[in-house]
């Protein structure tokens, strides 16, 4: 299941919700701030006298902000989150459901296409066996030409149906391989 693009796809999308969860759970945090300011005014050169008042300090700063008014939406949005990562959780439990439906579905449409071979094949060989029959009659002059041709038909049938049954058994097979998730 692992292999399958649906389910990794609702994979993503729960932890795209759960990292939006955070997001909006990090809001209800107060931001912190800090910043640093150094100036320094030297004299202005060319000036006559020089300036004997040099500017020179610094400064720094903390600030923490709160925003009161969101308090409200913020929990609103926190729980909307969370309806949110419970029904991709859902979803995922649904594309597993419908994955394990269709590899078993898969899987038994591959096991009914070898055992329409099988029985192709027997019907191949009753028909050959009976186009045998059927020859040896005419050759004795026991049979109409009619009966050859009609056994004859009866033959190519039974060998078309063979090959549609092992045509159906390999497209079967891709199919089975589709829904193990090892073909894209």
């Amino acid at each position: 299941m692992n292999n399958r693009y649906e389910l990794k796809q609702s994979e993503l999308n729960k932890e795209l919700s759960e990292l939006d969860m955070k997001m909006t759970k990090s809001a209800r945090l107060p931001v912190l701030t800090g910043n640093a300011l150094y100036n320094s005014d030297y004299p202005i050169p060319g000036t006559f006298p020089p300036e004997a008042d040099i500017l020179s300090y610094w400064a720094v700063g903390v600030g923490l902000s709160y925003e009161l008014s969101s308090l409200y939406n913020i929990n609103h949005r926190i729980k909307a989150n969370r309806l949110q990562i419970e029904k991709d959780i859902i979803r995922i439990d649904n594309v597993r459901n419908a994955i394990d439906q269709e590899l078993k579905i898969a899987y038994i449409r591959f096991i009914e296409s070898k055992r329409n071979i099988e029985s192709f094949r027997k019907n191949v060989e009753l028909a050959e066996s009976n186009y045998k029959i059927v020859k040896s009659k005419y050759d004795n002059e026991f049979a109409l030409i009619i009966d050859m041709i009609d056994a004859e038909i009866q033959l190519n049938d039974a060998q078309l149906s063979l090959n549609n049954a092992i045509i159906d058994a390999i497209n079967q097979y891709y199919s089975l391989l589709y829904a193990m998730g090892k073909l894209n």
